[in-house]
């Protein structure tokens, strides 16, 4: 697949580039949102064992 791009050489470089771009706008949009996600459940998971500890 890579070698057929020998005919266009400027197709490999704007598939790469997409690619990088694609993989850079995921990473930027996925890290945060494991940074806000991860806590914001362990939170949420101490809260709910310590309601179950104060109800019981």
């Amino acid at each position: 697949m890579v070698w057929k791009s020998s005919d266009n050489p400027g197709d490999s470089v704007i598939t790469s580039r997409v690619r990088s771009f694609r993989a850079g706008v995921f990473l930027s949009v996925l890290l945060p949102g494991l940074l806000i996600a991860v806590p914001f459940r362990t939170q949420q998971g101490r809260r709910t064992v310590a309601g179950q500890h104060l109800t019981g």
